[in-house]
């Protein structure tokens, strides 16, 4: 068995997309969050998202900008400094600046 470490952080979510059917046709709901980390790199996140979640947070999805995503990953990508395999978690909403590590 191979075994590989998850990491996780927090990242912004500043934009959303919808998530898409085979024939290109919307599903009116999640598709992935857009998140950003602290030095500007901008990446999508839609594994680790739950039918419910997805229905849910697109329902709501005007106030999910602004807040925070925790994302799982396996590490850093060399070249754009990425997240590599992200999956999301959770959603918080933090008051002032985000903390460095909440809770790792």
């Amino acid at each position: 068995m191979k075994f590989k470490p998850k990491k996780s952080d927090w990242y912004e979510i500043i934009d959303f997309k919808e998530e898409i059917d085979k024939n290109d046709r919307p599903k009116n709901r999640l598709g992935a969050f857009i998140c950003m980390d602290s030095f500007g790199n901008t990446f999508s996140v839609g594994s680790g998202l739950t039918d419910h979640l997805r229905h849910a947070y697109w329902s709501d999805r005007s106030n999910l900008v602004g807040k925070f995503a925790r994302v799982e990953y396996q590490h850093i990508t060399p070249g754009k400094q990425i997240p590599r395999f992200p999956v999301f978690v959770e959603v918080e909403e933090f008051s002032g600046e985000k903390p460095e590590n909440p809770l790792f």
